[in-house]
């Protein structure tokens, strides 16, 4: 048998709905705007944390590439030990006017505690970020 398997990690275009499992790299279960916002940022201020950061924006360390960011923001989203509270609405997927909720997490992945904005009713992460110290806030869900 001389077939050999799809390189899914080199090959964006390959990405399947629910996102993709990159071999040697880990799980990559975030939208192409999702990681640019995260990585990159969307223009001055907004978003923008793979080392060395936008300015006045917290980065992740120096030692964690993109993948690794990608990979443990995935892991966040998809552990059911995770600590969801809502951020907007009240513990739904859906907000009273019908929008889609909000949840964030704080959780520690590899000594860095990170923030991650998901919404559960469309399944897209909104953001992700280190955040060390602020305050646990929000309806805590179930």
């Amino acid at each position: 048998n001389n077939r050999s398997a799809p390189d899914f990690h080199n090959n964006i275009s390959q990405r399947q709905p629910g996102g993709y499992l990159r071999a040697s790299k880990g799980v990559d279960l975030l939208s192409p705007k999702a990681k640019k916002h995260i990585l990159y940022g969307d223009g001055p201020g907004i978003g923008g944390h793979l080392w060395p950061g936008q300015v006045g924006k917290t980065p992740f360390p120096k030692s964690w590439d993109a993948d690794k960011i990608v990979h443990e923001v995935s892991d966040i989203i998809t552990d059911p030990k995770v600590k969801w509270y809502a951020q907007t609405g009240s513990g739904g997927p859906f907000t009273m006017s019908g929008k889609p909720a909000r949840w964030v997490s704080w959780e520690v992945k590899d000594g860095v505690r990170i923030r991650t904005v998901y919404e559960p009713a469309t399944g897209e992460v909104i953001t992700a970020f280190p955040d060390p110290s602020t305050t646990i806030k929000g309806i805590p869900i179930p």
